[in-house]
């Protein structure tokens, strides 16, 4: 919270700079040799890393410590704006097309620097977001498909397709909506529940990304035009 971290062409082309949050002090420049404009700056909350994105469709990462710059994404269709990053800093996912024009959705890895591709070619997934414990990836998904005839065009539409969706991080976890027991428990008077507290792991969180893909559950909502998911 000491610094802002934020994007200006004052050297003469869009770069990264950063600067006290109080205003005092000098600016710093970060990054050079920009041949884009760069949007959608995004910094890890652990403070060692700052991802952005360009008009070219590339997505990119930036470590303070040595202020290295690693391209982690190109993608051949769009610009990226939707990338986030787990609570640990660790991971950063986002979605991108590939070649064939689906979009899926990828994870950056801080440990390893790999980018993996962690959804499958078929559906069109967007805005990944990480759940506070680390356990699930949630993400809208085009799946629903009942087309209605349209007397105007004289051709079938789809519309109010998108569902939500959560990639289980790991093979242990658990359903995220199991199914609901029917039992009763009644407390005494005074007597204390243990609330639900999310206690993060040490270190980077841990993802299996062996068979990932499959790990999915479809949060249970109506399918609708969804955005900007949180």
């Amino acid at each position: 919270g000491r610094k802002i971290a934020y994007i200006s062409d004052a050297s003469g082309e869009d770069e990264v700079w950063v600067r006290n949050q109080d205003g005092s002090g000098t600016a710093e420049q970060l990054t050079r040799g920009g041949k884009a404009m760069r949007h959608q700056i995004d910094w890890a909350p652990d403070g060692k890393r700052i991802s952005f994105g360009d008009k070219d469709g590339k997505l990119w990462v930036l470590t303070l410590a040595d202020k290295s710059l690693v391209e982690v994404f190109d993608d051949p269709v769009r610009e990226i704006r939707d990338q986030t990053w787990s609570w640990d800093g660790g991971h950063l996912a986002w979605s991108g097309n590939d070649v064939a024009g689906w979009r899926s959705l990828w994870i950056w890895s801080a440990a390893d620097g790999k980018t993996r591709r962690v959804t499958g070619e078929v559906f069109d997934e967007v805005e990944p977001v990480w759940d506070l414990k680390g356990n699930y990836l949630y993400y809208f998904s085009a799946r629903g498909y009942a087309p209605q005839f349209d007397t105007v065009d004289f051709n079938w539409a789809v519309e109010r397709n998108e569902g939500i969706y959560a990639l289980a991080l790991r093979r242990d976890v658990p359903h995220p909506f199991p199914p609901e027991s029917d039992e009763v428990t009644v407390e005494k008077e005074g007597e204390k529940k243990d609330g639900d507290k999310a206690k993060k792991p040490a270190g980077y969180i841990k993802i299996d990304f062996d068979g990932l893909a499959d790990r999915v559950a479809r949060v249970p909502v109506p399918f609708e035009d969804y955005n900007g998911l949180y």
